[in-house]
């Protein structure tokens, strides 16, 4: 029987999470998030932050990101971010470990 997506998702966000993909292979959070599918985001820490992204949209999506997880769907929707603006804050968040991966518990594929 082959795995679902969700469950693929969750395994790999988990890999992520818990080794390093440099000494295992296994695939990055970003490469998990990528399409951003059933994953969340959730703040761990507030990050430096490069001059260009201190706008209050910015500010605003990570302020609602420390209170609890959010998807790419809704920063697309809720921040009046770009798309390529919220993969590339993504990237930094998770770059920097300011940010917790986890798979959606409400997805459904």
């Amino acid at each position: 029987m082959m795995p679902s997506f969700r469950g693929t998702m969750f395994s790999w966000a988990r890999l992520a999470a818990s080794s390093s993909p440099e000494s295992s292979g296994a695939p990055t959070e970003w490469d998990v998030a990528r399409n951003g599918e059933g994953l969340t985001y959730r703040l761990r820490r507030w990050p430096d932050l490069p001059s260009h992204d201190r706008t209050a949209d910015v500010y605003r999506t990570l302020s609602r990101m420390s209170h609890g997880p959010v998807d790419r769907n809704w920063m697309l929707t809720h921040s009046g971010l770009q798309a390529e603006r919220v993969d590339a804050l993504l990237r930094l968040l998770i770059a920097a470990g300011a940010v917790e991966v986890a798979a959606d518990p409400d997805f459904n594929q």
